[in-house]
């Protein structure tokens, strides 16, 4: 995901821990001033066998995050 929202930039990379079990997807927000903050991430679990978000910093607006659930859970999906 590359969107722009209300002057902020926000796209999402995926990561992954084979050893810890775990993969998901970081939500980036870049502010009009250039700089860069880890927004929100949607964890899996291999372990509980579920998704979980956390979001960091500030308010990530609605829409931002239901993109990055859906393109999470696809790409996490992918990679299992």
């Amino acid at each position: 995901m590359e969107i722009t929202f209300d002057l902020c930039r926000y796209w999402t990379t995926y990561f992954e821990d084979k050893k810890d079990g775990f993969g998901g997807l970081r939500l980036y927000r870049e502010d009009r001033f250039g700089k860069v903050t880890t927004a929100a991430e949607v964890i899996y679990w291999d372990a509980m066998g579920s998704y979980s978000i956390q979001t960091f910093n500030r308010d990530a607006p609605l829409s931002i995050i239901e993109n990055l659930i859906v393109e999470a859970k696809s790409e996490i999906n992918k990679a299992k």
